[in-house]
């Protein structure tokens, strides 16, 4: 048996590069990666002195040291390349397979079920969106530190520090394995036989630890304000929704279908409740009575109930009902109880070709579960199509498309409205969601994008008055809603530039759009982009591109003036040419150029966001 294991390692290895390959093509999404790693200035600034103090004395969104020690090193290596980002979070995903396997087979002796299990763990496709999202690094390193400490206990027994240093590591990158030390000692009960009064003594210091780890996740989701209140969520709905979501993690570990990276919290009935209670007790009365014959049933079943009870909602931490990641570390236990019970009732070749077809078909749909983490389009394109009525995935594809594709964006940002106008009617006491506020600030801007590209005076003006009252909207729900002010002073500016100009023979010689005379490049450069920008809010897109041009003429080497020219022939619908100047503007300083288009287009931020919209310009060629 000992020549296999080169092949069966091997062949895990292979198994998740197939699966999980093509991640490193991916881009960032906009949903927690900017908060994790593009917007956030500690980790922007890679690995630093100061950010490494910040790392381990910040708990303002959860207290993450290490986690956030790794994104600083992807960095250092990668810059906001995502491909790379993600590569190190597929390097983590095999490191943790493998140790899996290798603890696995310590305990049990049993190499071919061991690599079985940890295949249905590399290749499950409800794992993708701990590997397939940046921002949930925290889920992959914390479990590669818990699996290192599964690792030691199953190798060195007599060196407890080790499992306590893996363990400490886990709880510095994420607080999810509190649960670590009974799951030790279900593993003490079976394969190893040797629970006892020591066995649960010498636990006694990991509990310590997970009962601070315990404290200090609460501490930073309080700090994240991500926790529910009882009046916005009342316990009993919380115990409902956590009896059925016990459930629906069983139901997709069999079934993996309808995967999104959102869940909607929605009203759980008595009778769902009830007969999910009913469900698990009867699992878990089967699993009692055949302890003796089968323990490995009781272990993984128990595992899995156990490991989930800190993320299953009991405190619910932000608006969604279950989450997929949630399944990366408890899943174990099903797929040991699985493995085994096949294992002890099914003829030899015949669980050999079922075992390789059902890893074959789970192969297959994790890849395409992987495809859908492409892009921030395509990731709330496919959780709205599986989840329905789901108001934050509507409103993160509406804000991720407000400035590129304004006309698809406002239904999805209308639709985010009226679901919260419902919830309200409902519940009138769960206060007004952030959603709600920001999907009036997304309505404007995407129709002061619209304005900006109108053909007529009349059609812009009525295009700045509707985005007016969206802010104005905003602000009445919120008079702090992010950016709605300063948008709104936006589109004032705007509806003035509008204003008639007294005694202007032609808009191109208007004193408010002809540049002055002046000898300094810099300032010259200024009035012609100041030229051009005004003649572009009045509508008069030749004449704004006449200003730019002599902009890059002035200074050819200036990211600025090239990009303001594309935009100018983008709005003149002269795409080739605003594709072409962008690439210029790459040329120069493709990071420059980046950060300037994200500001003046308003796009959420992102590395790729002058890509995009050079492929964009180019596609309507």
């Amino acid at each position: 048996m000992a020549r296999k294991q080169p092949f069966l390692i091997a062949a895990l290895v292979v198994l998740a590069l197939i699966v999980f390959g093509q991640v490193v093509g991916h881009q960032f999404v906009s949903y927690d990666d900017a908060q994790f790693v593009f917007e956030n200035d500690h980790v922007r600034g890679g690995l630093t002195g100061e950010g490494i103090h910040w790392a381990f004395t910040s708990a303002q969104i959860g207290y993450y040291p290490l986690t956030w020690l790794s994104h600083m090193l992807d960095v250092q290596l990668f810059g906001m390349n995502a491909g790379g980002h993600l590569a190190t979070a597929l390097l983590l995903h095999i490191l943790s397979t493998l140790a899996l396997f290798f603890a696995l087979r310590q305990l049990t002796n049993a190499p071919i079920r061991s690599a079985f299990v940890a295949a249905l763990f590399a290749i499950h496709p409800m794992h993708v969106e701990s590997v397939a999202w940046v921002a949930e690094r925290k889920d992959t390193l914390s479990t590669f530190f818990g699996m290192l400490a599964l690792l030691a206990y199953a190798f060195r027994r007599e060196k407890k520090w080790m499992v306590a240093a893996a363990l400490v590591a886990s709880l510095l990158s994420k607080q999810m394995l509190i649960t670590l030390p009974f799951v030790l000692l279900l593993l003490d009960w079976w394969p190893r036989r040797r629970l006892n009064a020591a066995a649960v003594k010498e636990k006694a210091p990991l509990f310590v630890l997970t009962v601070i780890g315990a404290i200090v996740a609460v501490i930073g989701q309080r700090n994240l304000n991500a926790v529910q209140t009882s009046e916005a969520l009342p316990f009993g709905d919380r115990l409902a929704n956590a009896a059925v979501a016990y459930v629906k993690y069983l139901g997709k570990m069999f079934w993996p279908t309808d995967m999104a990276v959102i869940y909607p919290f929605t009203p759980v009935s008595t009778a769902a409740m009830l007969g999910a209670l009913a469900l698990l007790a009867a699992i878990t009365a089967i699993a009692w009575s055949l302890r003796k014959r089968a323990p490995y049933l009781l272990v993984g079943w128990l595992w899995y109930l156990g490991t989930l009870v800190p993320v299953i909602g009991l405190v619910q931490i932000g608006a969604q009902s279950m989450a997929d990641r949630y399944t990366y570390f408890p899943y174990i236990g099903l797929f040991i109880a699985v493995v085994w019970a096949l294992h002890d009732l099914m003829p030899k070749p015949a669980i050999a070709y079922a075992g390789a077809a059902a890893v074959a078909l789970l192969a297959f749909l994790a890849w395409q579960q992987v495809r859908v983490w492409q892009s921030t389009t395509t990731l709330f394109e496919h959780a709205i199509a599986v989840t329905g009525q789901n108001p934050v995935a509507e409103y993160s594809l509406g804000q991720e498309l407000q400035t590129t594709d304004p006309d698809r964006a406002i239904p999805h940002l209308r639709r985010v409205i009226e679901i919260a106008d419902a919830a309200l009617r409902a519940n009138p006491e769960a206060g007004v969601p952030v959603t709600y506020t920001q999907a009036h600030v997304g309505i404007g801007t995407a129709l002061l994008t619209k304005a900006r590209g109108a053909k007529t005076q009349a059609e812009q003006l009525a295009l700045i008055n509707a985005a007016r009252t969206e802010y104005e909207a905003a602000l009445k729900l919120d008079p702090n809603a992010e950016h709605a002010a300063g948008n709104l002073k936006i589109a004032d500016q705007m509806k003035a530039a509008l204003a008639p100009q007294a005694s202007s023979p032609t808009p191109s010689t208007t004193a408010a759009t002809q540049p002055p005379v002046v000898t300094d490049k810099k300032t010259q450069l200024e009035a012609f982009l100041n030229a051009g920008t005004a003649e572009s809010q009045q509508g008069h897109h030749e004449h704004a591109i006449e200003q730019f041009q002599k902009a890059v003429s002035l200074a050819p080497e200036s990211v600025e003036a090239h990009v303001y020219l594309a935009l100018g022939f983008a709005q003149a619908g002269r795409s080739s040419e605003a594709a072409t100047q962008l690439l210029e503007a790459k040329r120069i300083d493709a990071n420059a150029a980046n950060e300037f288009v994200t500001k003046a287009v308003q796009l959420q931020p992102a590395p790729d966001n002058l890509d995009r919209l050079i492929a964009q310009l180019q596609a309507q060629r």
